[in-house]
């Protein structure tokens, strides 16, 4: 067993040092079409795990024993390395056909027009769709301008909120905010690799819908939404490692400050707490927990209190795309892990809240330390071909806007392996089918192939 050291276990280096070790090979493999994935998902794990550790403290694991700590922390450095494993497999298998040479990142100025304008088209639906339904709230003409500006309102205003479990209508709710992540975070992406007059209605179209997604308690939406611009800044901008370095700080920081001042709303449940300036006094975050989960897992597995439920929560969550009114008796997401996590409840679900597992622990919590271990590095090796793939196919725009989008939403997969993060993605990536399909036959002049690409480095008016 490894023991402490001034209060920090010796086996957190190990993670630290693994993923030190895979981050600096994947710079250096940096124009291979797995590197960029496969960065993004060493990230997230270091993020949710090690890093869970590193910004909490010692104080939150006091409750574990060291042992429970050791082999949290072991799994997390073998996930690690298993995924770095299978990535040659994974990426061959979805890359087959393809050519691994392909052509610089090229850019139409035309089809970047076309998306943004679609991209607009779809928000004024949307806002449509919201509209027609506030109509039935008495204060609706107090309610309104709060999608624009959510603190005119005293609470939140949700243009497709829905029941949980998504019983009645609640399916078409649902989809319809997933699509709507999906098209905010078009607009992010179109700012950064945008130029000219493009870029300046995307900003334009951000400034009229962000607000409604940063002035809310989901800070994982608020991720989904800002973080695929993120990664085109990062991929796709001819600017200095430094200047990207530096504008990645500043935006953490601002992160930092604004999750803060959501924290103190989630508390309160009052608009108020997004204007006063002193509503954050003495907020801190408490950490992400993804590493406590895995030491409560493996806890409850040694002990007997919870039984890996060999891949029916994988199943719960692959089928999750049922409406319920469908399929009354679709299968429950973690109830028996929150359960024995002791937020067990007399109510029709029997919990009070369900609890995110992370990602290792998800793999745990299906097939044991060490099967789950194996399944969650061979789940994390197939997005990152399946990421690559989209990366080999970039000369089509709608492709390379797909691949910043999963870019983007891997961080959130920290906490599950689930649709509720991927539904952007998976509606992104339908419509991108679907056009690929049919659309191209109809398609506006300019917009039938790749021809009058410009390169990526060069603007695009």
């Amino acid at each position: 067993m490894l023991e402490y050291g001034a209060g920090i276990p010796l086996a957190l280096f190990l993670p630290i040092a693994v993923c030190g070790f895979l981050v600096t090979e994947g710079l250096l493999n940096w124009r291979e079409a797995w590197a960029k994935p496969a960065l993004t998902v060493y990230g997230t794990i270091f993020i949710w795990y090690p890093g869970d550790f590193l910004m909490a403290g010692t104080a939150g694991y006091r409750i574990f024993t060291d042992a429970a700590i050791n082999i949290a922390l072991l799994q997390v450095s073998a996930c690690l390395l298993l995924i770095r494993c299978f990535i040659p497999s994974a990426v061959a298998r979805c890359t087959r056909g393809l050519d691994a040479t392909s052509a610089p990142v090229s850019l139409s100025a035309a089809w970047m027009k076309a998306i943004l304008i679609a991209a607009i088209v779809l928000w004024f639906m949307l806002l449509a769709a919201a509209l027609a339904r506030l109509q039935q709230h008495r204060n609706f003409d107090e309610m309104w301008p709060a999608i624009f500006w959510p603190p005119l309102y005293q609470q939140k205003v949700s243009m497709f909120g829905h029941s949980g479990r998504g019983a009645g209508a609640s399916f078409i709710w649902a989809a319809m905010g997933y699509i709507q992540r999906l098209d905010y975070a078009v607009f992010g992406v179109i700012a950064v690799l945008g130029r000219g007059k493009i870029r300046v209605v995307a900003l334009l179209m951000m400034a009229l819908s962000w607000p409604y997604i940063f002035f809310d308690r989901m800070r994982n939406v608020m991720l989904a939404v800002l973080l695929p611009g993120v990664a085109a800044f990062w991929v796709s901008s001819t600017r200095p490692i430094v200047v990207k370095i530096i504008v990645s700080l500043i935006l953490l920081l601002v992160l930092d400050h604004w999750f803060k001042v959501v924290l103190v709303y989630r508390l309160k449940a009052d608009m108020g707490a997004f204007v006063s300036v002193h509503s954050m006094a003495g907020t801190r975050h408490h950490g992400l927990d993804m590493l406590k989960e895995l030491c409560y897992i493996n806890t409850f597995v040694d002990d007997g209190t919870y039984t890996p439920n060999f891949g029916r929560r994988y199943f719960a969550e692959a089928v999750n795309f049922v409406p319920r009114s469908l399929w009354p008796g679709k299968p429950d997401i973690g109830l028996d892990y929150a359960i024995a996590r002791g937020f067990g409840a007399n109510n029709r679900l029997g919990v009070r809240v369900t609890i995110a597992t992370g990602l290792i622990g998800q793999g745990v919590a299906n097939f044991g330390r060490i099967a789950g271990t194996v399944c969650v590095a061979g789940l994390c090796a197939c997005w990152i071909g399946f990421l690559s793939r989209l990366w080999l196919q970039r000369q089509s725009v709608l492709r390379l806007l797909l691949f910043m989008l999963g870019l983007g939403i891997t961080f959130n997969c920290g906490r599950d392996i689930t649709l509720l993060v991927l539904f952007p993605f998976v509606f992104g990536y339908i419509i991108v089918r679907v056009w690929e399909r049919y659309g191209r036959r109809h398609a506006l002049p300019g917009l039938g192939g790749n021809s009058h690409l410009a390169p990526l480095e060069n603007a695009v008016e």
